[in-house]
């Protein structure tokens, strides 16, 4: 994945994991990736001012990823097993008579 993609792609899930953790409903995968990004950008940027300024959380990460190769790869796998357990919760749901839809971007 590019750097560009993965940092857009980060910061909308970072976006979606603040939602989910304010409404209670945050999976182990989102739990991680979290945990992945305040250790990291720790003393660069707080996540939970990625609201207020998600251009500027997108630009730290690109910085980040473009800077340090196992960061980028660690993140890329945070980010796939995010997206992939998205993917099969919207399946469950709708195996269950849910009515659902969810635009999943990638």
């Amino acid at each position: 994945m590019l750097e560009t993609q993965l940092a857009a792609a980060t910061v909308s899930i970072v976006l979606s994991i603040l939602n989910k953790m304010s409404e209670g409903t945050l999976n182990e995968a989102g739990s991680q990736l979290y945990q992945f990004l305040e250790q990291n950008l720790q003393g660069i940027f707080k996540l939970d001012r990625a609201k207020e300024d998600p251009e500027l959380l997108e630009a730290v990460i690109l910085n980040a990823a473009k800077e340090d190769q196992s960061l980028k790869n660690d993140l890329e796998k945070y980010v796939l097993n995010y997206q992939k357990e998205e993917q099969n919760q919207v399946i469950q749901n709708n195996q269950y008579g849910a009515n659902v839809t969810m635009s999943i971007e990638k």
